[in-house]
């Protein structure tokens, strides 16, 4: 990305409190889960989340997930 997409990102990374994870189960059932997260100033992102949701369970049975983060303002 461009020097002005970094510095929009980050903008917007410093308002939204929630990233989005799209999950689906072994039977492709979808799953969307709205999470809040950190980052560390190289830009990986952590979350933290019980073993036991199905967002969590679905991570476990196929590990192809979508995160998004989007301004809704």
């Amino acid at each position: 990305m461009s020097d002005i997409h970094n510095k929009k990102a980050a903008e917007i990374l410093k308002r939204i409190i929630y990233i989005t994870l799209a999950t689906s189960d072994f039977k492709g059932q979808p799953w969307n889960s709205p999470l809040s997260y950190v980052y560390d100033k190289e830009l990986i992102f952590y979350t933290n989340s019980d073993k036991n949701t199905v967002h969590t369970k679905n991570i476990r049975e196929n590990s192809k997930v979508f995160w998004t983060i989007y301004d809704s303002t």
